[in-house]
């Protein structure tokens, strides 16, 4: 590939991820906050513990969401103090801590995942659902891409993203 071309297709990334941030989603989160939602979404994708509730452990909170561990016990912090989960712990502690969502976690997540569907039903159809089930597995790929070279390059910071 010539380097003009290169140049090209760097300078377009650069240009349509900072575009991309630049659309407020933030704006859709009216019941909870985007960081809110995922975490509730995870912690509902997660099965049911033996009392019918449905549990995930803080470090498979901080695997899934690919941020380390003293920010997800600042967000799992935050939704406590809301009210949206129950943090517990087994055995003394050592064991695992763990969080639990709680009726009112659910409720504003189905609430907010009403607002959001809502939106992006009409992008979807606009856009094409293949379409955009592609783009959405392309993204991923080229994260997975871009995760890779940045740790061949040393600059990966394994605590940031695990």
């Amino acid at each position: 590939m010539k380097n003009k071309d290169m140049v090209s297709l760097v300078n377009e990334m650069i240009f349509q991820s900072y575009t991309a941030g630049r659309f407020n989603v933030r704006k859709l989160f009216t019941k909870m906050t985007a960081a809110e939602y995922t975490a509730v979404w995870v912690l509902s994708r997660d099965k049911e513990g033996d009392d019918g509730s449905r549990k995930i452990y803080l470090s498979d909170i901080s695997e899934k969401l690919k941020l380390p561990m003293p920010m997800v016990s600042k967000m799992v912090r935050s939704l406590k103090d809301k009210g949206l989960v129950t943090w517990r712990h087994d055995g003394r502690g050592e064991d695992g801590t763990y969080i639990l969502i709680t009726a009112k976690g659910i409720r504003l997540a189905t609430e907010q995942q009403e607002i959001l569907v809502n939106f992006y039903k009409n992008v979807i159809e606009s856009f094409g659902k293949e379409h955009f089930v592609d783009f959405i597995r392309e993204i991923s790929e080229l994260e997975q891409f871009m995760n890779d070279e940045l740790k061949k390059e040393g600059i990966y910071n394994e605590e940031q993203h695990s």
